[in-house]
């Protein structure tokens, strides 16, 4: 089994599936507006979403957002992840 990240193009994790058939999703293949990324299947889904991106083809991290109101912004021009509160 597998879980697949579904990565939004700014990064950020969109959602994260656990398909019936491992081979429904392709590592890198895009899929409407998102991209998948396979992960470990013993990943913690609750920590992948709030901490992680996808830059430069590999998987970064981030702070907690503060609240729920705040917005993933994407990259500065340093590279570092910004929010907008």
């Amino acid at each position: 089994m597998i879980k697949v990240a579904m990565v939004k193009g700014n990064g950020e994790i969109q959602t994260i599936v656990c398909p019936s058939d491992d081979s429904l999703y392709t590592n890198g293949e895009s899929y409407g507006e998102v991209t998948a990324r396979i992960i470990p299947f013993n990943t913690d889904t609750h920590q992948a979403l709030e901490l992680w991106y996808w830059h430069n083809d590999a998987w970064q991290t981030r702070e907690q957002r503060p609240n729920h109101l705040s917005v993933w912004q994407g990259h500065n021009e340093a590279g570092l992840p910004t929010l907008k509160s």
